[in-house]
């Protein structure tokens, strides 16, 4: 999945769809790595067992990093 997220997000921005987000359950690690190495930012608690995560292609332009 790290390596077709950063792809699918690039052919969202070539068809003009700048900004996505994800919710992901609060337990599910592997996920929100995942979504951190493609460029996602936490934005906010979704509800009581997720969290949101929004990737912009305006403000990112995929900034690779590890996250523990």
């Amino acid at each position: 999945m790290s390596k077709i997220l950063p792809a699918f997000l690039a052919e969202l921005n070539r068809r003009g769809i700048t900004e996505v987000g994800a919710a992901v359950s609060r337990e599910n690690g592997a996920a929100r790595r995942v979504l951190n190495y493609s460029g996602f930012t936490f934005e906010r608690n979704f509800d009581s067992r997720q969290k949101l995560f929004q990737f912009s292609q305006l403000t990112s332009q995929y900034t690779w990093r590890k996250v523990s």
